[in-house]
């Protein structure tokens, strides 16, 4: 046998197996660029009744079917929202604060879940882990 017989790849193949995967690495190097830094979506009973960017300061009053149930409370600013002021009996949706990108406030006797969704900064910590 010839020495070039025993050959397990050729160079073709190679090309093949790592182009794929310098592509891959070149993509996911490539920083994500958002266009929208987070948005602000209320929900009563499982419906989208409210959406805003986050950078934008806003003071919503919540209804549902003419019934005040509470006011939102958007700081741009600060990219936070807060609900305020809700008629539900244990006001534990008040007692939640301030929320960021990631965080949700619900109200369960009003049936309302306020979700701030988008992506974070890239300069803060998401885990540390040791």
């Amino acid at each position: 046998m010839k020495r070039n017989d025993l050959q397990f790849f050729s160079r073709l193949d190679l090309f093949f197996i790592v182009t794929p995967i310098f592509i891959a690495f070149f993509i996911a190097a490539i920083p994500q660029a958002s266009g929208k830094n987070g948005v602000v979506t209320v929900y009563i009973s499982g419906e989208l009744v409210y959406e805003q960017p986050l950078t934008r300061t806003a003071t919503w009053v919540v209804k549902s079917d003419g019934e005040y149930l509470s006011t939102l409370v958007v700081d741009g600013s600060k990219e936070k929202v807060k609900l305020v002021d809700s008629n539900c009996p244990l006001k534990i949706c008040e007692r939640t604060g301030w929320v960021g990108i990631g965080g949700s406030i619900v109200c369960v006797p009003n049936k309302i879940v306020v979700k701030v969704e988008g992506k974070t900064k890239a300069s803060e910590i998401d885990i540390v882990t040791w």
